[in-house]
């Protein structure tokens, strides 16, 4: 006998022959009829036949309806025996050879676990012996899976939440189930009963203006529970199918312990892709829970991780678009940690760009995160967006992102998780001017001349209607020129003649007259060699009606070379900010890390020896915890002050900070150790002033080392190392590092104020 398209009717009529409770048949209800209404705690168990479609050619018809009538049997009989107290809603085949059975929980089964035991009974009688029983009948291996979900009681049976149940309880059914797994689920669910999770809150530091941004929201398991460390508790989420009421129970914790917000700052909220379709997570519905916290929507920042994104990132913010609406900022969160990339976020359009802490681990060694945060920080700009970067750990990683013109921070640095919010968090160091070095402005916008563009030109003698035909479909920004003898004399921009001719009487008024009754006699006209910021100064300055006029840009010999668009020059003004904001640091002002490898890269290609002298504070550390981080930023501009004294009157000398408490001086090779001796003693004449009287004359501080091991620690002091490049031969940045690093651990095993040289051949020397 053969399967045909008849036997399934006639399977599931001999699936018929023993009913049950709400059974359903061919004809019946679905699986959702009728479960809508039904209150109370629920859940569902399955028992499948693994791959037993592919199996039914090559086993007889009635040994296959032999199995399915006996797995049907066993579902019933098995739920009876092994679930005492709960009550049987619904029967239902729900694939070929797959059988579930939706179950209300008793009053007995109330307590956390008590399912889970039941289902654990459920399972060993069912899974083993069915399996070892249908092998037999098929003459081949069958595998029998049973599986178990809770049906989530906030969301109700409605047909998605079903749906996504019985999925998971075919995965669990597909995945061994044994002690230690039955003890995180009912140690899972007893902590969502309990309401015990641990939301915890971390600062989003301001690098601009200082001061806190907002709050970053985590949640964790009890401390000594099994999913006491960050993600853990997520992760197993993920695996059983209950993000999204894990989600939920995140949210209300989240909000509900939040606690007051100070003016402008905001929550940054978390959320998993399974909340989409929570009825929860709806933007009223969100809004509404809001509102009866005092809060609102554009108090807080939804952020969604691209390592949880399955797909285009940009269609899960087409998703989110109503929260947008109803006034939730949206961020990406953990870029560069998923499968993202520089497109698909410019068409999501975040209102915060947020990157993964790994990018920020040793960022200021690392040449290729410092590019990624770099485009990071431009595609922001471009996009409207705000970048943050997450794992800040030391305050070399926070002056290096901030030299790039990162917006906000959050890391360790700034202090841990914690619940409440912490009162204090780290300041940030004031912003530093150039000039208080001694040094400077820095000239770096380039002429106005560079960026202009040929134009349309006419004659004084040419009409509007001419002028009117020249300019036909081209854009309102579209200009021209009015010159005589190739001296620019007026100008007149398209929505300008738009404008004139749009009034009643204006084609009869002017269309047959001379251009020059219309057009700007007095445009703004700048010399080529004028630097863009002033150009911009003045074009700023003109009268409204005239302000996006494009200005005119002539020869020192008054002739005709071009014009320039407003927003070019802004873009233009945009870019060198960019620059100028990879190039300082923010707190001293001196060249960063992007300068200090141009200058390198500089001295490499001229050819000559030199020397790179690596400046660093012995026991800075001890004396931030116990000073202050205001304190901390003082010494770190005596030192810059220190340096840069010695360095006075060299220019062929060069400064750099490179975070933190760490400087690189270039100079000449003969020159290096005298720098040395100069900084160490105005540095030993001066430090003592950044101590109290009872410090200084003790010459020690009380504190802890890295390790936090109590002890007595020196005053700050410097450590100089002093490494030779010969610059003859090419050498890597990698070989330049090591050696760097190399000196300076050896400079740091001195006491004191000291500087070491290293006395092995010189870096890019011809052996």
């Amino acid at each position: 006998m053969e399967w045909n398209n008849d036997h399934p009717a006639y399977v599931k009529g001999a699936l018929r022959s023993r009913p049950g409770p709400m059974e359903s048949g061919p004809d019946g209800p679905g699986l959702c009829d009728g479960l809508l209404a039904t209150g109370g705690e629920m859940g569902l168990v399955t028992a499948a036949i693994a791959d037993f479609a592919s199996l039914l050619p090559e086993i007889d018809l009635e040994t296959g309806c032999e199995i399915l009538r006996q797995l049907a049997e066993a579902v019933r009989d098995g739920f009876a025996r092994h679930f005492p107290g709960c009550r049987a809603l619904r029967f239902q085949e729900t694939g070929v050879a797959s059988q579930t059975c939706v179950f209300a929980q008793g009053p007995g089964c109330r307590e956390p676990g008590a399912v889970l035991g039941h289902f654990a009974a459920f399972r060993a009688a069912l899974a083993g012996p069915l399996s070892e029983r249908f092998s037999r009948l098929a003459g081949r291996r069958l595998v029998v899976e049973v599986g178990y979900a809770r049906l989530d009681a906030a969301a109700g049976a409605e047909p998605r939440q079903l749906l996504r149940a019985l999925c998971q309880a075919q995965c669990l059914g597909k995945h061994g189930f044994d002690d230690e797994r039955r003890r995180l689920h009912q140690a899972f669910e007893r902590l969502i009963a309990a309401r015990e999770c641990d939301v915890r809150y971390q600062p989003l530091v301001d690098l601009a203006g200082g001061g806190v941004l907002g709050w970053e929201a985590s949640l964790r398991g009890e401390a000594d529970g099994p999913f006491a460390a960050a993600g853990q508790l997520w992760a197993f989420a993920a695996t059983c199918g209950e993000e999204a009421g894990l989600d939920r129970l995140f949210r209300e914790l989240a909000l509900s312990r939040l606690g007051p917000l100070d003016d402008r700052q905001k929550l940054f909220l978390p959320i998993r892709h399974a909340s989409l379709d929570d009825p929860a997570f709806a933007a009223p519905r969100l809004a509404a829970d809001l509102d009866r916290l005092g809060l609102s929507p554009a108090d807080v920042v939804l952020c969604v991780s691209e390592k949880n994104v399955l797909g285009d990132l940009s269609c899960l913010f087409e998703r989110l678009e109503p929260h947008r609406a109803a006034g939730f900022a949206l961020a990406a969160d953990d870029v560069g940690g998923g499968a993202s990339n520089l497109l698909l976020l410019s068409r999501a359009r975040p209102d915060w760009i947020k990157t993964c802490p790994g990018l920020a681990e040793a960022v200021e060694a690392n040449p290729f995160k410092r590019v990624m945060l770099e485009t990071l920080a431009l595609l922001s700009e471009k996009i409207g967006a705000r970048l943050a970067v997450a794992g800040i750990a030391s305050e070399l990683a926070l002056s290096t992102v901030a030299s790039m013109g990162v917006h906000a921070a959050l890391g360790p640095h700034f202090g841990q998780p914690a619940c409440p919010k912490p009162r204090q968090v780290t300041e940030l160091p004031p912003k530093a001017n150039f000039d208080i070095l001694g040094g400077g402005g820095w000239q770096s916008s380039a002429p106005i001349g560079n960026l202009a563009e040929a134009c349309l030109t006419v004659a004084e003698d040419t009409t509007v209607d001419e002028v009117r035909g020249l300019l036909a479909d081209r854009p309102p920004m579209t200009n021209v020129v009015v010159a005589a003898a190739g001296r620019p004399v007026g100008l007149l921009m398209n929505y300008h003649l738009d404008r004139r001719l749009s009034s009643r009487y204006g084609n009869s008024l002017f269309g047959h007259k001379s251009v020059t009754r219309i057009m700007n006699a007095k445009p703004l006209v700048a010399e080529a060699a004028q630097a863009v910021e002033a150009v911009a100064r003045q074009a700023m300055n003109r009268d409204p009606a005239m302000v996006y006029d494009d200005i005119v840009v002539v020869d020192g010999a008054g002739l005709l070379v071009g014009t320039v668009s407003v927003q070019k020059m802004l873009d233009s003004l945009a870019q060198v900010q960019v620059e100028l904001a990879k190039g300082l640091n923010p707190l001293t002002g001196l060249p960063g890390n992007m300068a200090i490898e141009l200058e390198v890269g500089r001295r490499a290609k001229l050819g000559g020896p030199a020397s790179c002298v690596y400046v660093d504070l012995d026991n800075f550390k001890v004396y931030n915890d116990a000073y202050g981080f205001s304190n901390g930023d003082k010494v770190i501009l005596l030192t810059a002050r220190v340096l840069a004294e010695a360095l006075r009157g060299r220019p062929d000398c060069f400064l750099g900070h490179v975070g933190g408490d760490d400087f690189v001086c270039i100079t000449p090779r003969e020159e290096a150790e005298g720098l040395c001796q100069r900084a160490i003693e105005a540095f030993a004449g001066t430090i003592g002033d950044h101590y109290s009287p009872q410090d200084r004359r003790r010459g020690a501080i009380a504190g802890k080392s890295r390790d936090g091991a109590p002890g007595m620690f020196p005053l700050v002091s410097l450590s100089m190392g002093i490494v030779d490049c010969a610059f003859e031969i090419p050498f890597s940045a990698e070989e330049f590092s090591q050696r760097v690093a190399e000196v300076k651990k050896f400079a740091k095993t001195r006491a004191g104020n000291s500087y070491v040289r290293d006395r092995r051949a010189p870096l890019g020397a011809r052996v």
